[in-house]
């Protein structure tokens, strides 16, 4: 399955890059799902010194491990190599972004996640619901983040 998430943040992608790329391994300062994250794994790629994140969240703890990380195109994506969901045989996420002018850009989350084939039909609209939400969420919360400068109220409690 397939989510596609965006929203226009009245920053210019450049400085929304900083915070999505090149702070990749501090993700849990903004979005309210994630309560830590650190850097891991060798450099491969030139603009940072690491190539994936653990992370802790609500349910435990997974590996994002990047596959591509463009900061002249703004875009990245990674495959969570350890602590996916049970129902996923695999899960990845592309995040980009498309300057609309000096001083806005479009985010975009595209998330694709292979449910195990016994997964059914009423699980998999629950899951795709949730995958939505929080995709929502989490542009909502870079929004906020970047164009105020302080945490979403969500993060904040």
């Amino acid at each position: 399955m397939e989510i596609i998430t965006k929203l226009t943040i009245e920053k210019n992608a450049n400085d929304v890059w900083q915070v999505m790329g090149n702070q990749f391994d501090q993700f849990h300062i903004w979005p309210s799902f994630f309560k830590d994250s650190n850097p891991s794994g060798e450099k491969k790629f030139n603009e940072i010194d690491f190539s994936a994140r653990e992370t802790v969240v609500e349910g435990g703890e997974n590996t994002h491990s990047l596959d591509v990380f463009d900061s002249k195109n703004h875009i990245l994506s990674y495959t969570v190599t350890a602590g996916a969901p049970p129902f996923a045989d695999k899960a990845q996420a592309e995040w980009t972004l498309e300057s609309v002018n000096e001083d806005s850009c479009t985010a975009s989350i595209t998330v694709n996640m292979e449910l195990k084939d016994m997964i059914p039909e009423e699980k998999a609209a629950e899951v795709k619901g949730w995958l939505s939400k929080s995709s929502e969420g989490m542009l909502e919360e870079l929004k906020y983040y970047l164009e105020t400068g302080k945490l979403h109220p969500r993060k904040a409690n």
